[in-house]
């Protein structure tokens, strides 16, 4: 977990708990509650990381993922995998053919959903 992780869902959470009290002040960075910095620990230790989003094919080349799950803009879910036959590629849900990257790219952006085992 980065300091800077940890302080930018420290300050989300400080603000969230602005808004339920009705305060009209803004946190600010140097600002936070040591409770806001608290719960943004344990969200991290339990897993949480800012999902990442693929704009470019180079991010896309980059992501390496056999378990790699995405989520397009519109919502289309892609996974990389292996079929029966042995062709390995992206599968959106509903097809039975593997796609390219360069196929893909035509949805994009993405953002990653899960990011598994190295190709």
């Amino acid at each position: 977990m980065s300091e800077q992780q940890r302080d930018e869902l420290a300050l989300v959470l400080a603000n969230a708990q602005r808004v339920r009290n009705g305060s009209s002040m803004l946190p600010s960075a140097d600002h936070v509650s040591r409770l806001a910095l608290d719960d943004a620990d344990a969200v991290l230790a339990a897993g949480y990381s800012k999902p990442r989003t693929i704009t470019t094919a180079e991010e896309l080349d980059a992501l390496d993922g056999s378990e790699a799950i995405l989520r397009s803009r519109g919502g289309d879910g892609f996974q990389w995998g292996a079929d029966f036959m042995g062709r390995s590629g992206w599968f959106m849900h509903g097809t039975m053919d593997p796609l390219t990257n360069t196929q893909v790219m035509r949805f994009a952006p993405f953002t990653v959903i899960h990011e598994g085992a190295s190709k």
